[in-house]
């Protein structure tokens, strides 16, 4: 099974972690899943927390390009795509 895992970065800091795979259960449908990122707390005062928020699962045809998934996912947790950065994660 194929998994593409994407970081979602706006202005210097990851707000999400986004997952595209083939669905193992139906071949002709991918499986995405996003979870937004919080932070609470200071660096500095060793109290820094990264919450996960509640995280969106969604089907999507096969035929439909990653791009398009990973935007419509941003899209349900209010992040704006033009406002992130995405990186790939190995």
């Amino acid at each position: 099974m194929n998994t593409i895992k994407t970081r979602a970065v706006q202005n210097g800091k990851t707000v999400a972690l986004l997952y595209i795979s083939d669905n193992p259960e139906k071949t002709n449908e991918k499986v995405a899943t996003i979870a937004p990122l919080t932070r609470s707390g200071e660096w500095k005062d060793n109290d820094l927390r990264i919450e996960s928020g509640n995280p969106h699962t969604a089907f999507f045809e096969a035929e439909i390009l990653n791009e398009t998934i990973e935007e419509s996912m941003l899209n349900k947790v209010g992040i704006y795509r033009g406002d992130v950065v995405l990186h790939q994660i190995d």
